[in-house]
């Protein structure tokens, strides 16, 4: 099934918050608990299991690609991202 564009949106949300939370090689409970309150506040749809898998997977892919390489990776696709949804994702995160 094809995924909508806020669907795809919402993944790029994810994974730039989660460059964020491993910067420096850690992903407390707490940093994990501040993504799901910001998806929250983003109208994201997901579940909380849905989006603790994708950390999870986001982290797995870390340590398989690296930090640089994902995170290069991550800003790539922020591209594709409307200002009015980045303009949302910073006011959520302040």
């Amino acid at each position: 099934m094809a995924r909508t564009p806020k669907e795809r949106q919402d993944e790029i949300i994810l994974e730039l918050l989660c460059c964020v939370m491993v910067v420096d090689r850690t992903a407390s409970a707490t940093e994990k608990a501040h993504i799901h309150r910001i998806l929250s506040e983003d109208d994201s749809n997901w579940t909380a299991a849905e989006i603790n898998e994708r950390i999870m997977k986001f982290i797995a892919r870390v340590e398989v690609q690296g930090f640089w390489s994902t995170l290069d990776d991550a800003c790539d696709k922020a591209s594709a991202l409307p200002m009015s949804r980045v303009e949302k994702l910073v006011q959520n995160c302040i």
